[in-house]
């Protein structure tokens, strides 16, 4: 009844929004297309008997070629009863034929690759086809007529698109064999298959319409290609029995909202990101709080905002040096993640990243580091202690506030960072500055309401900067050798020799020995 509705209501403002055109030749309504020069046919004709579209059309003086059937441009055309469609059309729009109950004859050529919800809708050409899948040009339509459980489908090699709403609701629907040459899936193209169980999206498509595959309840598992460049929202929700996605599109575009996602209401377990992948895409993990572990690997350069965000069964997470990005919110209510390592490729800490992962007992922030956002890591309640490097010149509002296991702050900058009155829970937490500078905290801007401020040496050796040379430090040195973590080369270089390397960490070691 909802989506009966929903499409009654939107047939009725396309319809009006379709009703104004800008011209007429030959009785035929036309509109321009955005690039000016070609036009689409429009709502707005009064045809009756054989209408011939032609392939280009000429008016006040400029010719149009014809590329498209707009959205119910010939509805409700009782009296129409033929027509035919050029080469230099690609695509028809929704209800574009509907309701033309004297339609008998359709002559449509193979250049057309998409065809709207309903074109040929309530029409004797229609009805007249043979039951099982419809193909019209390149496009396979639509399913015709009662589909028996257990139903296999190959689509037909050399088909290029599968129309919206291709095979809503066929539940008797179990498997789906697409070819090499589909390059496109509709929107609600097979939802509501709840019998589906074995899908292969090949690696010639580039789209997935959104809803394709929402409420397909027995899938278990899918693959996307790399070749996958746009996912319309809710792709694959409401799909229940799936636990487990391959990710490998290179360079797919983001929902635009988190009600978009794509896996919502999926259990998923299991998150393979491929190696190809450059941008983890934003909301692909929203709240899959069965997610207990995911790799991200060397390829990915940003990661999108909410991609992880309450994901609470994660534990930890490696962020690879090849990430240059963290969209705000990222890991947002990971509240299993009890540590993080931030590459060195990192500038900004950006809001809310880490907000609310109320299990992070510790936090590593390199040196490239210049801003940390607001409410970047707030209400993260694990966290005792947190050196922030001297690269940081800004800690946004809120950064740390609700941090009410904060013992011990390690700001080493010479000069203080920018901080807001609410950046942390409390002034009541010991600060830790580098020696000589404790006059330029106590002067500082909010700095100077803490009541506890003590300076330190920032000393070679001292890697981490909590003013003690100790285990904590051969790990920082460790860390930074794998390019987990960054330090200064100045407090790293222990042999003196010029370079920092295996060598330092023996020195190190010897140093805390003696």
């Amino acid at each position: 009844m909802k989506r009966t509705i929903f499409l009654m209501l939107a047939a009725l403002l396309s319809a009006l929004s379709a009703s104004a055109y800008a011209f007429k030749v030959d009785g035929i309504a036309y509109n321009k297309n955005g690039d000016g020069k070609s036009v689409y046919v429009a709502y707005g004709g009064d045809y009756t008997g054989p209408v011939t579209i032609p392939e280009r059309v000429t008016y006040d003086g400029a010719t149009y070629s014809v590329t498209t059937i707009g959205d119910y441009a010939f509805s409700d055309c009782t009296g129409l009863t033929s027509v035919t469609i050029p080469s230099s059309v690609n695509s028809i729009g929704e209800e574009a034929f509907r309701g033309c109950t004297g339609l008998t004859s359709v002559t449509i050529p193979t250049s057309v690759t998409e065809i709207g919800y309903s074109a040929f809708g309530g029409t004797p050409w229609y009805n007249n086809q043979p039951d099982g899948v419809v193909y019209i040009g390149k496009v396979a339509y639509e399913f015709k007529g009662e589909m028996a459980s257990g139903t296999a489908i190959n689509i037909k090699e050399g088909t290029v698109s599968i129309s919206g709403y291709a095979f809503y609701g066929c539940t008797g629907l179990t498997s789906i064999t697409i070819p090499n040459s589909v390059t496109s899936i509709g929107e609600f193209a097979f939802s509501g298959c709840t019998g589906l169980t074995s899908l292969t999206i090949p690696s010639s498509v580039t789209s997935i319409g959104k809803s394709a595959f929402s409420g397909c309840t027995g899938l278990t598992s899918v693959t996307i290609p790399n070749s996958v460049t746009e996912i319309g929202w809710s792709a694959f929700e409401g799909c229940t029995g799936l636990t487990s996605v391959t990710f490998n599109a290179t360079n797919c575009k983001s929902p635009d909202r988190t009600y978009e996602a794509w896996f919502q209401d999926c259990p998923l377990t299991s998150l393979v990101i491929g190696n190809d992948v450059k941008s983890i895409p934003s909301c692909l993990a929203y709240y899959q709080t069965r997610l207990t572990t995911v790799t991200i690997p060397n390829s990915v350069i940003s990661i999108g905002w909410y991609a992880f965000v309450g994901c609470t069964g994660l534990t930890s997470v490696t962020i690879p040096n090849s990430v240059t990005e963290i969209g705000y919110s990222a890991f947002y209510g990971c509240t299993g993640l009890t540590s993080v390592t931030i590459p060195n490729s990192i500038t900004t800490i950006r809001d809310d990243t880490f907000k609310g992962c109320t299990g992070l007992t510790s936090i590593t922030i390199p040196n490239s580091v210049t801003e940390i956002g607001w409410s970047a890591f707030k209400g993260c309640t694990g966290l005792t202690s947190v050196t922030i490097p001297n690269s940081v010149t800004e800690i946004g509002d809120m950064a740390f506030e609700g941090c009410t296991g904060l013992k011990k702050i390690y700001s080493l900058n010479p000069v203080p960072p920018v901080i807001y009155e609410g950046t942390f829970e409390t002034y009541h937490t010991d600060l830790f500055v580098p020696k000589g500078c404790y006059l330029k905290y106590k002067e500082a801007e909010y700095w100077k309401n803490f009541t506890f401020i003590s300076e330190i040496n920032v000393e070679t050796g001292d890697i981490d900067g909590d003013g003690e040379i100790n285990v904590g430090d051969v790990t920082a040195h460790i860390n930074k050798l794998l390019n987990a973590a960054s330090y200064d080369d100045a407090v790293c270089d222990i042999n003196g020799d010029g370079e920092v390397n295996v060598t330092d960490v023996t020195s190190l070691i010897n140093m805390i020995l003696e």
